[in-house]
């Protein structure tokens, strides 16, 4: 699976920017993008969603 974005009109990988915010709710964690095509000189946004598919490692902190 391709998981990097690309361009919509030339089909290049884009090159992240600026990452412009982030978000989160009980299962998905967004990260919103700015990126760059190398090719044509096009700037994009667009939206990375994480899926939480697990939480590991419950240790209770010992009091000092």
């Amino acid at each position: 699976m391709d998981t990097y974005p690309k361009c919509p009109h030339c089909q290049v990988e884009l090159e992240y920017h600026d990452q412009l915010s982030t978000d989160y709710d009980d299962m998905y964690y967004f990260v919103n993008w700015s990126a760059f095509c190398p090719k044509c000189q096009r700037t994009f946004t667009f939206v990375e969603d994480f899926k939480l598919t697990d939480r590991r490692f419950l240790s209770e902190e010992e009091n000092c």
